[in-house]
């Protein structure tokens, strides 16, 4: 949007028409909501949840055709500041309005997003299976297959489904895919064997306090194993949770 101004300046120079005070201002609000777009996406990036939605709002204050990017950056702070409902009242509201265009399958993907943290478990894998194979990397794959498993894990009768999902996949992606979302799954087993190991009661005789002893221990040794292959995806969001889970 610069460019514009100095193309205004560039012609004054070589004998042509002084730009006018309205071009000149129409070519600075165009680089300024440019650079509050950009900005907005830059605090997003960085988990500045607040200060992504304050400055979406800014750039939809003007008029546009940036409009659309902004109100997604703006549903995508919301949703990753947990303002969930109001996230996906955009995310539905864009869809309606954006009916297959480039953007839709990235909107129907953060609907299931949202959908899943809003723990609307069955409706997200409903919208996830609608998407159906949009992986154009491993990356892709890897954050698909995450959810899918974490989501059935959380729906009645999908446990077992969900777990060898989770552990599939883990086995099969490289450290540098979704290293978030890997983190994010590993975390969940390390939870689960934790909950698991707290449930067992030391009760009985000797021997069955021995035997549940070294179940604990066991369940206890599982979810350790899982701390340093997230330690090594440098995801301290879900890392920290998860020594915490184990500690107790």
């Amino acid at each position: 949007m610069l460019l514009l101004l100095l193309c205004f300046f560039a012609n004054a120079q070589e004998g042509t028409a002084t730009p006018s005070a309205e071009q000149i201002a129409i070519a600075s609000d165009l680089a300024t909501v440019d650079t509050l777009v950009a900005e907005a996406r830059r605090r997003l990036v960085v988990g500045d949840y607040v200060g992504a939605k304050i400055t979406a709002r800014e750039a939809l204050a003007q008029p546009g055709p940036h409009q659309s990017l902004a109100t997604y950056l703006l549903a995508m702070s919301l949703e990753f500041d947990d303002q969930l409902e109001e996230a996906l009242a955009i995310y539905d509201r864009m869809l309606d309005e954006m009916a297959d265009t480039a953007r839709t399958q990235d909107l129907q993907f953060r609907r299931a997003s949202t959908l899943g943290k809003m723990g609307m478990f069955t409706s997200a894998l409903a919208q996830l299976d609608a998407l159906g194979d949009i992986a154009a990397t491993p990356s892709d794959t890897v954050k698909l297959q995450v959810l899918r498993g974490l989501w059935l894990l959380e729906s009645k009768g999908g446990e077992e489904e969900g777990l060898q999902i989770l552990r599939d996949t883990l086995n099969a992606a490289a450290p540098i895919d979704a290293p978030s979302h890997q983190a994010m799954a590993l975390g969940r087993l390390v939870e689960l064997a934790a909950n698991e190991s707290k449930t067992i009661a030391f009760k009985g005789g000797k021997r069955k306090k021995a035997k549940r002893l070294a179940t604990r221990a066991s369940l206890v040794g599982v979810a350790t194993e899982q701390l340093v292959p997230m330690i090594q995806l440098n995801s301290p969001r879900w890392t920290l949770p998860a020594f915490l889970d184990v500690g107790e």
